[in-house]
This record gives C-alpha cells, structure tokens and sequence, in this order.
C-alpha cells in the first residue's frame, strides 16, 4: 500500500508540474498573440499579426536560448 501510495505522489507531482509548464508556456504564446497583433494593426513596422500555434513554437525554440543566456550570465556573476 505504502508503495503505490508514494507512486501516486509522483504521478500527481509531475501531472501538476506538466500542467503549470503547459500553462506557463500558452500564457506567454497569447501575449506574443496580442503584442504581434498590436504591432500589426498599428502599422508603424512591417510586423506579421502571428496565431496562436506561431507563437507555441516560437517560444518553444527560444526558451532554450533564453535559457543558455541566463546560465551564461549566472557564470559571469559567479
């Protein structure tokens, strides 16, 4: 019982964490939408109004560029 009992806390721990990373992730993609979508209906730069899954995948591939600079930076500190 106790060990399907600690297998249950797992579960549920990375359930969770996948849920907020997921969450997390469409939260920044829809204010890509509407920051794309602003720039685009103002018309002072030639900027692409971008959809829901364009801003996925673009903050897909540049959270690990984020992510590297953000670790290079800690090292120059430390």
């Amino acid at each position: 019982m106790k060990k399907c009992l600690s297998f249950l806390l797992v579960a549920a721990t990375v359930a969770i964490s996948l849920a907020f990373c997921v969450i997390m992730i469409s939260m920044i993609s829809w204010s890509l939408v509407f920051l794309t979508g602003a720039l685009h209906g103002f018309g002072l730069a030639p900027i692409p109004a971008l959809s829901f899954w364009q801003s996925v995948v673009a903050v897909i591939l540049l959270s690990p560029l984020a992510l590297l600079a953000a670790s290079r930076r800690k090292q120059q500190v430390g």
